[in-house]
């Protein structure tokens, strides 16, 4: 059992060889740098036993991360493979509210930690960039505010929404008014009526009414009443629940409002507002849950505060990349 002096000593020794191990697992060092890395490993168990823990937690990331880009891509699929040639009748206006070095880092970043907009997200008929607040105006009169790094496309019916989140405001209902559509991934909502947010995080899509009322038609048939929501999984549904109204779309007012909400909820909508990406590496940390309000436009500091208040790690790599971790 190492001693609380040991612990220390590890730890700074892992500061000391993170910037290496990061080059290194990039191929960037030269021999004199590889050879200069075997020397500082041989100092000491101490040494050897801090690169291990590094080159560990950087394994860590990178499997962690892969699987996230894996799941993203099968919440994608349903979308690609529908048809693309649906007449798009409904049409608006969008009005609108340093990186890893070397060419081996851009291309990790950008595939494997997802910094790079993904193909659906390039080819959308709206999208907003990280921090970006965008609202949509249909002819109909529904409103669309799109929250930042999401994608959504307009159809004959309705909406796609493929990635982050959006809240729909539907105009009062009159005698020859259609329904609306509202997809994303597996999900079909449908509502004539009042205001439905759709918030997509992790692998869950979280489906809530604020006003009004709504059917969530497939996967599965469920009514939806104000101040109500559900959620759709890759193993099924859960709800209908009741849900805060002030922590729903509380983005379109200008904060971050979590619940006692778990970490892969606030950590998807703290990576829409800021540059790089935070990545949790562990069930034990991604198991934490936290309640507060916070500025939008500070998205770093609620970070800060996160991890403070949570007790957690986190290791930082050039390009705004977090790891959290236990």
């Amino acid at each position: 059992m190492t001693s609380p002096r040991d612990n220390a000593l590890i730890a700074r020794l892992r500061e000391d060889v993170r910037s290496i191990v990061l080059r290194e697992r990039l191929g960037e060092l030269g021999l004199d740098e590889r050879r200069s890395l075997a020397g500082w490993r041989r100092q000491s168990a101490a040494h050897e036993h801090a690169y291990r823990e590094e080159l560990r937690l950087w394994q860590t990331a990178h499997r962690a991360i892969a699987e996230d880009v894996d799941a993203a891509k099968r919440r994608r699929s349903p979308a690609l493979t529908r048809p693309l040639t649906r007449p798009l009748t409904r049409r608006g206006v969008l009005v609108g509210a340093g990186c890893l070095s070397g060419a081996a880092a851009v291309v990790y970043a950008g595939g494997v930690l997802g910094l790079l907009p993904d193909g659906v997200a390039l080819l959308s008929d709206h999208r907003t960039g990280r921090g970006e607040l965008a609202t949509l105006q249909l002819d109909d009169g529904v409103e669309i505010r799109l929250d930042g790094d999401s994608a959504l496309d307009v159809n004959a019916a309705g909406v796609t929404l493929h990635r982050g989140a959006a809240l729909f405001t539907l105009p009062a209902s009159s005698a020859n008014q259609s329904t609306f559509e509202i997809l994303a991934g597996p999900s079909v909502v449908r509502a004539a009526t009042g205001s439905i947010s759709l918030d997509i995080f992790d692998d869950v899509i979280e489906i809530a009414c604020i006003e009004g009322s709504a059917i969530m038609a497939a996967p599965a048939q469920i009514d939806l009443s104000a101040g109500t929501a559900l959620r759709v999984m890759q193993d099924g549904v859960t709800g209908p629940y009741e849900v805060e109204a002030d922590r729903i779309a509380a983005w379109t007012r200008g904060f971050f409002v979590f619940r006692d909400d778990e970490l892969a909820r606030v950590v998807a909508a703290l990576n829409r507002h800021r540059s790089g990406h935070i990545a949790i590496l562990d069930e034990a940390v991604e198991r934490r849950r936290i309640s507060g309000v916070f500025p939008l436009e500070r998205p770093d500091r609620v970070l800060e505060q996160m991890i403070q208040a949570l007790s957690i790690s986190a290791t930082r790599l050039p390009g705004d990349i977090v790891l959290l971790h236990s």
